[in-house]
């Protein structure tokens, strides 16, 4: 049910926007995101792409090669593209909700940028970038095959590195599910057919050891972000 819901998912905000922030707290929202009003929100965002900038860094200062560009899988309506493009980096990306990416590419147009329209297994592996990045995306695939079939993909696209954000931890599952309950009392109710995957690290260790890849993973430190104690980030170089 997943799919029906992000296919309903549009974009209401003028594209003629001048303030940058709120742009990109509307797209974010859009995208399915909380949002509160207020800097530290935005804060807690940039804050994933400072970890995400140490890493390209790192990878930089480890191997002499630079990095310049960057493609999202499952970037919506490409409100992260904003910061990375901000951020120095030739961005695209590619989501399966035709509305979003629709409504991403009206507001982009003015910044250079071009989201495709597909599922995550199907991205183009023949223009490569230099970073492949997921953000929060790995949680609604039907299964693990699927998100090894999903980093193959990236794999094969990137110069440099993979890097996702966001992962749900599988030895915090239980946990996750015991605090939704608490939070909310008709959890169950309003959240059925409509599952997260939960990752065991042992699961990127495994595709990491059989490419022949560095592995990091990164705990999740983000001020205010209740999702903190059940996901991590994992980092792939190549």
């Amino acid at each position: 049910k997943w799919k029906s819901i992000w296919d309903k998912k549009t974009i209401e905000c003028p594209i003629g926007e001048t303030d940058e922030k709120q742009l990109f707290l509307k797209m974010k929202e859009a995208n399915g995101f909380d949002i509160v009003d207020g800097a530290s929100t935005y804060e807690a965002f940039l804050k994933q792409f400072e970890e995400l900038q140490t890493e390209i860094t790192y990878y930089q200062q480890k191997t002499e090669k630079k990095v310049s560009t960057l493609y999202e899988v499952g970037c919506g309506n490409g409100a992260n593209l904003l910061l990375t493009s901000e951020m120095g980096y030739k961005s695209s990306g590619i989501d399966y909700s035709k509305s979003l990416v629709e409504g991403g590419n009206k507001i982009l147009a003015k910044y250079g940028i071009v989201l495709d329209h597909g599922n995550a297994d199907e991205i183009d592996v023949i223009t490569k970038y230099d970073v492949l990045l997921s953000n929060g995306v790995f949680a609604y695939f039907k299964d693990l095959e699927y998100a090894e079939k999903v980093l193959e993909s990236m794999l094969n696209k990137a110069n440099c590195m993979i890097a996702l954000i966001d992962i749900h931890d599988k030895d915090k599952e239980d946990s996750y599910y015991k605090y939704r309950r608490e939070l909310i009392p008709n959890f169950d109710e309003l959240y059925k057919d409509l599952p997260k995957l939960f990752y065991p690290k042992v699961f990127f260790e495994e595709f990491a050891r059989k490419n022949d890849l560095e592995i990091k993973f990164v705990k999740t430190d983000i001020k205010e972000y209740w999702n903190n104690e059940f996901i991590y980030s994992c980092y792939m170089y190549k």
